[in-house]
């Protein structure tokens, strides 16, 4: 009777080592892609929250000059800075308010909100907006320019 040793034969072991190889360096690379692609994630969706930000401070600034307007028609405009403790880690922002006659009509005004959002991690977010307001007719009646 023959018997057959358990030993695997070395071409058989060596094959083996190139499958295992082959099988590591597959998986290395699905690996890299996951991580590149959380990457990526992360960083859209840090971008996302910015611009979600300058938003929502173009809005506060924008009711500013409106509450401004109410009270004195000569309101010009301002520029305030929002601190990191406010916003988030690292992230700070700059509200630039602007209110400017339009041409031919004295009791409209024009009201240009601008947003500049920073995280020192990339490029800063802008956001740019302007609302027309027309003033209530008593800030009207007082105003001499």
């Amino acid at each position: 009777m023959q018997t057959r040793s358990a030993r695997p034969s070395p071409t058989r072991r060596g094959s083996i080592l190139v499958i295992v190889l082959i099988s590591l360096l597959v998986a290395s690379m699905l690996g890299l892609g996951l991580i590149k692609t959380v990457l990526i994630h992360r960083r859209q969706s840090r971008v996302a929250g910015g611009q979600q930000q300058a938003v929502w401070l173009a809005e506060a600034g924008s009711q500013r000059a409106v509450r401004q307007l109410a009270d004195d028609a000569k309101y010009k405009g301002e520029v305030w800075e929002v601190p990191a403790e406010v916003l988030g880690p690292s992230r700070t922002a700059t509200v630039s308010v602007e209110v400017v006659k339009r041409k031919g009509e004295s009791n409209e005004r024009v009201i240009c909100v601008q947003v500049e959002v920073d995280d020192g991690r990339m490029h800063p977010i802008g956001y740019r907006e302007e609302y027309g307001y027309v003033l209530p007719a008593a800030s009207k009646a007082g105003e001499s320019e």
